[in-house]
């Protein structure tokens, strides 16, 4: 056999082999195919992680007085410490629910001498941090030491105001059953100026000895912020305030407020 014959049957021989290997790919790739109308099953995906109610919101809790000024004072217990107390909890609340809080005050710093000049660092606080809503936590006090309950208020002349009020007014309800009062319409100065919608809440009396004893326990403070992180996401989530009748007690009008701001500044 001469040379040229051999190279000739050497490349027959190079391309059975070839065709013989490109068929058995074949056939392999056709047994990892599923059958006709089935489908491999697919690849486990990774949830995304769950978006928090209050996730990028920006809310501002105004703890009310501070400083030289305690605010009303009962039974050796300052108005100011109390409001702060609550709204450390309320803030912390609406952290965890993923809110952005921008604080008015977080210790016992302020007010200025003048009061309108802190009300009005409070309000600029909540407008440089960009809040969406206000809310300013106070107690109230009245010479009837039989007055009792929590109870929220809003300017007459915002809608969105007066729906918040009314939020967290039933959630405080909740957590004091026996609590008659209702959410009520004030001209308060932080409330006429605020530029978004705004809510200030009396979170009870410390007048009342039961109401004293209860807004100084730590437990019920943390409670209290809950209740209004709680209506503050029904705000949030566009809920419609259910509809309480007005109940008549005897002693200080639904709406009562003793404030030591002068008038012409509430």
């Amino acid at each position: 056999m001469d040379r040229r014959t051999r190279i000739r049957n050497a490349a027959a021989i190079g391309a059975l082999l070839l065709t013989a290997l490109s068929f058995l790919a074949f056939f392999r790739q056709a047994e990892r195919q599923p059958p006709p109308g089935k489908h491999p099953p697919a690849s486990p995906s990774v949830p995304q992680a769950a978006r928090l109610p209050l996730e990028g919101l920006v809310i501002a809790v105004d703890p009310g007085h501070g400083g030289d000024d305690g605010g009303v004072i009962h039974g050796g217990v300052l108005e100011k410490d109390v409001n702060l107390q609550v709204s450390l909890h309320l803030a912390a609340g609406l952290e965890r629910l993923g809110a952005r809080v921008v604080m008015t005050r977080t210790g016992d710093d302020g007010p200025f001498t003048d009061p309108r000049t802190s009300l009005n660092l409070r309000l600029y606080r909540a407008r440089q941090g960009e809040a969406q809503i206000f809310v300013s936590v106070h107690a109230n006090s009245y010479p009837d030491s039989s007055q009792f309950g929590a109870q929220t208020f809003y300017h007459p002349s915002s809608v969105e105001g007066r729906r918040l009020a009314l939020l967290v007014q039933e959630e405080l309800v909740r957590l004091q059953p026996e609590n008659y009062r209702e959410a009520l319409a004030a001209d308060y100065y932080v409330l006429r100026n605020s530029q978004v919608p705004a809510a200030l809440v009396e979170v009870g009396f410390l007048s009342n000895p039961d109401d004293r004893r209860k807004l100084v326990d730590p437990a019920y403070q943390a409670r209290l912020g809950e209740a209004v992180a709680r209506a503050i996401v029904r705000y949030f989530q566009g809920d419609v305030p259910e509809h309480r009748p007005t109940v008549t007690r005897p002693g200080p009008p639904p709406g009562f407020i003793q404030e030591i701001y002068p008038p012409e500044v509430r």
